[in-house]
């Protein structure tokens, strides 16, 4: 089963989880969630977006995207619990914080089947964390950065030398992600903003 969601068509976001909640009510829950879309332009209680999100990756889903780039908002906090998804083969995240980590954490990060992971204006408390998230994918075939953010500045460890080694193509901008991470893409797009120069 393929659900895509979108809220613009909602007077407001109570109406909209209303309707969400319907279809997951009313939908056979042995059936898996192949794809699962969320465009939204309004803020939710973090119970109401959790229980999208993990009703999602309970049942499988392999394609997980989520779209608040439209919301006046701060961005939405979203857990970390999304990446140990082993299910998952396409990530696409857009106006994202995810939870904050303290720097002694060590979060598990797993991710072995994705093979395409997009992310725009996504927040992480520590730059390692956005390497500990790349090491977890090992089979990355399509990465796509642009904008990311770090909250909190700090000494970081030397990074490795082989973290994609199955990258196909990229698309980056910004100056996050060190080139020898790319080594062995065969397309590689960068684009650096003049503050990054």
């Amino acid at each position: 089963m393929n659900l895509r969601f979108d809220d613009k068509t909602f007077p407001g976001p109570f109406s909209f989880c209303q309707f969400v909640h319907s279809i997951f009510t009313k939908r056979d829950n042995t059936l898996p969630i192949h794809s699962f879309h969320l465009n939204s332009g309004h803020y939710y209680y973090k119970t109401d977006f959790y229980g999208f999100v993990y009703a999602a990756i309970t049942r499988g889903v392999q394609n997980l995207s989520i779209d608040f780039s439209h919301s006046d908002f701060h961005r939405i906090t979203l857990s970390t619990f999304v990446l140990t998804t082993k299910t998952l083969s396409v990530l696409k995240l857009k106006r994202i914080a995810f939870n904050e980590i303290s720097y002694e954490d060590d979060p598990c990060f797993d991710l072995p089947s994705l093979k395409v992971l997009h992310l725009e204006s996504v927040a992480f408390t520590f730059y390692k964390h956005i390497r500990k998230l790349l090491y977890a994918c090992p089979i990355l075939e399509e990465l796509e950065i642009k904008d990311l953010i770090v909250k909190k500045q700090c000494m970081e460890l030397p990074a490795g030398t082989d973290v994609l080694s199955n990258l196909v193509r990229a698309n980056i901008s910004g100056w996050i992600i060190e080139l020898h991470w790319l080594h062995n893409v065969h397309h590689l797009c960068i684009k650096l903003c003049p503050e990054d120069v």
